[in-house]
């Protein structure tokens, strides 16, 4: 007999319902709880001291600077998964109108969409963890030959212990938001009623993908504070450049994935739509005499052929255009500021010598 699947809600979710913080509240804790243990211990070991006095070899602030970012990063992941589950919450409620959902039912799915398998979610934060300690940490351990856990200092051992929930949270993350944006996506293609001349009630759909367009960037402008510490550790240039690569791509794989179940949808519909007016046409033309048939018929072929063309130019991807100049937006900036600072940083380098 089957057993009904065990399921979870995250810990981020939690929290923000215990306290009541939305994602940026949540976010801006988390890093603020992060740093203040970060310099609370660097100030403990006299380490903070030196680092302001400049007592200590370069690639220690380097370290310090690592370190600052990986809290940030670490105080990002629980807040962006929050912001991806209400958003598809909203996205999901500001959907009714189009599905075929009792209200009951619509409570349901939004309650659903905060609770996850807790096997899948705990594999994904495993297969994230592994993932990322093996791409950061391989090459350092290939090339010293030497990874004695021991002898490493704080900062340096903080990165392992961070990079390790870094890796869990990004794996389970990662899995949260595409459950979510498949559900929605499925709900769409299952339970959706499809009015193809009122597009804009799918647009709920692009804001989600958008979302997740915009936290794969906030991921990336993260990674980029990282590009003045590249030389910080082995292999770690190749790392963020791989990084970005494979972020950038993901965040277009979330932009569309909500949209996939009504694009089918909106499909068919007018693929049915066209072929009627086909057929209308068809028939209406068989109607004519020799001459063309009268006035009348030729104002019934006319209005079935201009609705015929405007069915055929209704999109099928339920996004508009301010939607995408957001997506480029929001994608294009950390990029470009990423390229701006690295041509600046050459040309000083060129006139200092």
């Amino acid at each position: 007999m089957p057993t009904a699947v065990e399921t979870i809600r995250p810990a981020s979710i939690r929290l923000a319902e215990r306290f009541s913080l939305g994602p940026l509240a949540l976010g801006s804790s988390l890093a603020s709880l992060l740093l203040v243990i970060l310099l609370g211990t660097l100030t403990w070991t006299g380490t903070l001291g030196q680092l302001i006095s400049g007592e200590v070899p370069e690639w220690r602030g380097q370290d310090f600077r690592v370190g600052v970012v990986l809290c940030l990063i670490l105080a990002y992941l629980p807040a962006s998964l929050l912001y991806i589950v209400r958003l598809a919450q909203r996205s999901l409620r500001e959907l009714a109108t189009v599905l075929d959902l009792q209200a009951d039912e619509l409570e349901d799915q939004i309650a659903e969409l905060e609770c996850v398998g807790r096997k899948e979610y705990l594999l994904a934060g495993a297969l994230g963890l592994l993932s990322l300690l093996v791409i950061a940490f391989l090459p350092e351990a290939v090339v010293t030959r030497d990874f004695d856990l021991s002898r490493l200092d704080f900062l340096t051992f903080s990165h392992r212990v961070m990079s390790a929930f870094i890796g869990f949270l990004s794996g389970s993350g990662m899995f949260v938001t595409v459950r979510v944006s498949r559900r929605l996506a499925a709900l769409t293609a299952e339970r959706a009623r499809t009015p193809l001349l009122e597009s804009g009630r799918w647009l709920p759909l692009g804001k989600l993908g958008l979302g997740n367009a915009f936290v794969s960037a906030g991921m990336i402008s993260l990674l980029l504070l990282l590009v003045p510490d590249r030389e910080a550790g082995v292999g770690m240039a190749l790392l963020l450049a791989g990084l970005v690569v494979g972020i950038s791509v993901l965040g277009g794989l979330g932009l569309v994935m909500p949209l996939r179940g009504v694009r089918e949808r909106i499909r068919q519909a007018k693929r049915r739509e066209i072929e009627a007016c086909d057929e209308r046409i068809t028939l209406l033309r068989g109607m004519w005499d020799e001459p063309p048939g009268s006035p009348g018929e030729s104002g019934k072929l006319a209005d079935v052929i201009a609705y015929r063309a405007l069915i055929d130019d209704v999109s099928e991807w339920p996004i508009d255009l301010p939607q995408l100049g957001r997506f480029t937006l929001v994608f294009g900036l950390p990029l470009a500021s990423w390229v701006a600072a690295a041509f600046v940083e050459r040309l000083i380098d060129i006139a200092i010598g």
